[in-house]
């Protein structure tokens, strides 16, 4: 799967020290995924104590996400 990170989503990992593996984990194998807006996809993943969440299209030949 290509992955294409906007610029909101490259600013977010940047500031919040996230490894791209780790996204890239949480898209292959989220604990789960629920309907966001504008048929966008949210992919869950709980870390530790914390919790992923990364949203992404699927409307694309590519995946393109924005972490929150």
């Amino acid at each position: 799967m290509d992955i294409i990170y906007t610029d909101y989503a490259e600013d977010s990992i940047s500031d919040r020290k996230i490894d791209k593996e780790i996204i890239e984990d949480t898209l292959l194998n989220p604990d789960e995924i629920i309907e966001g807006k504008k048929n966008r996809k949210i992919a869950h993943k709980i870390i530790g104590e914390k919790l992923l969440r990364v949203i992404f299209e699927t409307n694309l030949p590519c995946c393109m996400i924005k972490v929150n």
